[in-house]
């Protein structure tokens, strides 16, 4: 879904600047690299990664109820 226009912006000057690819952040390619060894060397069930603005906790909807 990375090439889905709108969004964060695809100008590198930009606050919200996406990226040129997907997954190429330092932080995210370090992180990545580092998962893949722990689940190599002693297995990785979940990983679990909470973020969002100004530390509220938000989800997505999963039911609709009429």
């Amino acid at each position: 879904m990375w090439s889905v226009p709108g969004g964060a912006s695809t100008n590198p000057c930009d606050d919200d600047f996406k990226g040129k690819a997907q997954g190429d952040a330092p932080e995210t390619v370090a992180l990545s690299s580092f998962l893949k060894s722990i689940k190599s060397a002693q297995g990785l069930k979940l990983y679990i990664d909470y973020h969002s603005y100004s530390q509220l906790f938000m989800t997505r909807k999963l039911a609709t109820f009429c």
